[in-house]
Parts: structure tokens; sequence; C-alpha cells
């Protein structure tokens, strides 16, 4: 969807439909994210909604200055969109990464797996 923004950024109706659509996923999953967050904070709920709530914000203030300095180190207008293309998939892969882990995790051992 970020490409997406990029190939059509010379066009003005296209990048508006394109800003909503991106606008309304991003802000779609902070729900999500936040009611999992609470699911997995057991006694200190507060703490953990803070914490996540401070994420976001780290994200977006490190999203920016990525694009930014993309930016300033003439890449020309479009930079960001690959900045934030190449930022999402770092994401996906520290997703899949977390992901892995806890199923490594919740398998039992199987006297196969000992020797």
């Amino acid at each position: 969807m970020i490409l997406g923004l990029g190939a059509v950024a010379s066009l003005p109706l296209p990048t508006a439909v394109m800003l909503a659509l991106l606008g309304a996923v991003g802000f779609a999953t902070v729900p999500g994210l936040q009611a999992r967050v609470m699911r997995h904070a057991t006694g200190a709920a507060t703490l953990a909604s803070a914490t996540n709530i401070a994420a976001f914000n780290l994200g977006n203030t490190i999203g920016v200055s990525l694009a930014g300095a993309a930016i300033t180190a003439d890449y020309g207008l479009r930079s960001p969109t690959i900045t934030g293309t190449g930022l999402t998939l770092i994401g996906l892969v520290l997703i899949l990464i977390a992901r892995f882990v806890v199923r490594q995790k919740q398998t039992p051992d199987h006297p196969e797996r000992r020797r």
C-alpha cells in the first residue's frame, strides 16, 4: 500500500484516496494490538497499555525521522514510501521471528527431539 502511494504521488485524487486508505488501515490496527497487549498483561494493565502506546509513538518518530533524512539526502519526495516499505518489511520479519520463538516454546518436548 505504501509503494502504491509512491506510484500515484503525482496525481492529487489517487494520492488522497491512498492516504485515506493508509490512514484507515494504520488506525484500524491499533485496537487489535492494544487488546492483544492487554490480554497478556497480567497485573499491570495500565503500565502495559501506556508502554504499548509509547511504542507506537516511538515508531512514528523513527519513521518520520528516517523519511525526513531520506528527503534531506536528496533521494526525492517519493523516498519516504521506500523508507516506509523497508520499515514495514523489518516489522514483518520481527513478527515472524517472534511467532516462531513462541511456537517453539509451546511445542512439547518429544523423545525424538532430545537426541
